[in-house]
């Protein structure tokens, strides 16, 4: 049996690796023609934010070695990407979504290091179920956020107003 605090995790990154998903299937949407920008703009937004990402896990998991802090750091991550995705809803320039990426993307770095020793320290003596376990669940909100986000693209139609929503949705 898988203990319950990886399946608390495991909810958690499903809901936000959902929400995630929905935001970057719309982004270049979002960008091109509603903010009316180029595409080297979307790529300047995807840089900056997988660059913030994967430079500051480096960081935050040497922070977390150094003064053994696991668990806030896992809760903080989570809480900054949860609560910057949203703010998407009033961007009105690929600069604000830039800063709004990077500072979510922040919240992943944050997290991601100290989330492996969190699942490793509650395996149990089980980690490939542990971390496969998290791994479908992850797998799984990113596939149900993209497929929301496919229905209501089909239905609804492409549309400043949906875009928005969805951003405030997540």
């Amino acid at each position: 049996m898988i203990n319950k605090n990886i399946v608390a995790l495991g909810l958690v990154s499903f809901f936000t690796d959902m929400a995630s998903s929905m935001v970057t299937s719309i982004l270049p949407l979002f960008i091109v023609y509603t903010l009316h920008e180029g595409v080297d703009k979307l790529g300047y937004v995807v840089a900056i934010a997988t660059f913030i990402s994967y430079a500051f896990r480096v960081l935050f998991g040497y922070l977390s070695d150094r003064y053994q802090v696991v668990k806030p750091f896992v809760v903080t991550g989570y809480l900054i990407s949860a609560l910057t995705k949203p703010m998407l809803y009033v961007s009105a320039s690929w600069q604000s979504v830039a800063t709004l990426r990077g500072v979510e993307r922040v919240g992943k770095a944050v997290r991601s290091a100290t989330k492996d020793l969190l699942i490793s320290a509650y395996s149990e003596g089980k980690s490939g179920k542990t971390f496969g376990f998290h791994k479908t669940m992850d797998i799984a909100g990113e596939l149900m956020g993209s497929l929301i986000v496919f229905a209501l693209l089909f239905y609804l139609g492409e549309s400043e107003a949906l875009f928005r929503n969805i951003f405030a949705m997540t």
